[in-house]
């Protein structure tokens, strides 16, 4: 019996379109496939909600993110016009231009589409509905990189500027010592741990057995966070075992979530609609990520993640492409990715990666490479910090990622039956053909142009 919920199921946010509550997760029951919990029913099975099957079927799925959370700016011989909600990064300009400059970490991504003459395009935060804009198939759609500024004119002109080369130091600051290193870690530690108790929210802490979460879970307690650690059960792996020493060694209390195959294939749509991604590697890291997101959701809770410590400290290339060897550049790569995703500029329950907030990203490279790792540990100035405050077991164990902890890579293709890659291409194909033309009325500003 789960205490948020009064039952035995985690609530991982499968939701139905028609009166919003969440569904059982069994085919025979509401029709789902394993790719999608919104999907419609296989040939011949009846929708308990709706009633008929396969041809007149009304289980819409949903755009690869909630409609209320996204927007659109659009533009068609020279008339621009805006759809949608929150829109943190769009400012409209007192000479009626319209500036978007997508965010610089990775926050949320942004999307450009434009026809083949470019006389028609749309910039916005959801893939489909963006490219559904234009017309997917008239035009080309490409995920814009951190940091860039699309200039909009009054009279629809749209002018794109390259984001500036990032500044920091990649390489490090020369003769920094161990001692300096660990020093800036546990302040910038403490002043993110410091802001997010702050917000007053309720916290919840997704922890595996590894150091990067660890410490997370040392300072948030310390900062007097009201907070609860959540580690995840699949069928094919878990880390209870070193999430129940952390949590024992640091005070936090500690629930332990089983998550079915069917629960974990579920999750894979939610989190191409979170991430805005249908790359398989961004998927598999997430995919718990949602689960606990979702869970944190339920109990109207924010959720604290140990994201971006591997690539910042360790070198890991996991959800890049494996391509950038300049850290600002792999930096720029996992920013774009989807990976970092926060709902920062979406209204509800926030995601942190305090690794991955400005202060800590600028304070980690500032860290030499020499004391990242020595005699083969990786995170070395980090683990010495860490122990600190939590068990030596901790602080010096292997370092195992997420996906790899749950054993998802493998265990997601045999749940599946095909590699993931495939279904997230899937997926994506029929999100695009199902994503109606977007209903473009409201104007930018509030004035019709």
């Amino acid at each position: 019996m789960h205490p948020s919920t009064g039952t035995g199921r985690v609530p991982i946010g499968a939701v139905c379109p028609h009166q919003g509550v969440r569904q059982p997760r069994s085919a025979a029951r509401h029709g789902t496939s394993p790719y999608c919990s919104n999907s419609r029913p296989p040939s011949g099975v009846r929708c308990r909600r709706c009633g008929p099957t396969e041809d007149a079927h009304n289980c819409r799925r949903q755009p690869m993110t909630p409609t209320d959370h996204g927007w659109v700016v659009f533009s068609h011989s020279g008339r621009i016009r805006r759809v949608g909600g929150h829109t943190g990064p769009v400012l409209n300009r007192n000479d009626g231009t319209v500036m978007i400059t997508t965010p610089l970490h990775g926050e949320c991504r942004v999307f450009l589409s434009r026809t083949d003459d470019a006389r028609t395009w749309a910039v916005g935060a959801q893939f489909a509905a963006t490219a559904a804009s234009v017309g997917h198939r008239a035009g080309t759609t490409t995920a814009l990189r951190p940091g860039t500024t699309l200039v909009c004119s009054a009279d629809g002109e749209l002018s794109v500027h390259r984001a500036v080369p990032r500044s920091s130091p990649s390489g490090g600051v020369p003769g920094c010592s161990l001692e300096q290193a660990m020093g800036w870690l546990d302040h910038g530690l403490r002043t993110a741990a410091t802001e997010i108790a702050s917000s007053g929210r309720p916290i919840r802490l997704l922890l595996s057995g590894g150091v990067d979460s660890g410490l997370l879970a040392s300072y948030l307690w310390r900062a007097g966070a009201d907070v609860r650690a959540l580690t995840l059960r699949t069928p094919w792996g878990d880390e209870i075992d070193g999430a129940s020493r952390t949590a024992r060694h640091v005070g936090l209390p500690l629930d332990v979530i089983d998550v079915t195959a069917q629960e974990s294939t579920a999750a894979i749509y939610p989190r191409m609609q979170h991430t805005q991604s249908d790359d398989a590697e961004v998927i598999t890291v997430h995919l718990l990520v949602t689960v606990a997101f979702e869970l944190a959701r339920a109990c109207g809770a924010d959720l604290v993640t140990g994201l971006g410590s591997d690539l910042l400290n360790a070198g890991s290339d996991f959800g890049m492409g494996a391509v950038a060897g300049d850290l600002n550049e792999r930096i720029d790569d996992a920013s774009a990715s989807g990976m970092m995703v926060t709902g920062q500029f979406t209204p509800g329950p926030r995601m942190y990666h305090p690794y991955w907030s400005p202060a800590l990203l600028h304070l980690q490279q500032s860290v030499p490479a020499q004391l990242k790792t020595v005699d083969g540990i990786e995170k070395y100035y980090l683990r010495e910090l860490a122990a600190y405050q939590l068990p030596r077991e901790t602080a010096f164990g292997r370092k195992v990622a997420i996906h790899q902890g749950a054993g998802l890579s493998a265990g997601l293709d045999g749940a599946l039956g095909e590699q993931l890659a495939a279904v997230c291409a899937q997926i994506r194909a029929q999100t695009l053909d199902e994503v109606p033309l977007g209903n473009h009325d409201v104007a930018v500003g509030g004035e019709q142009r």
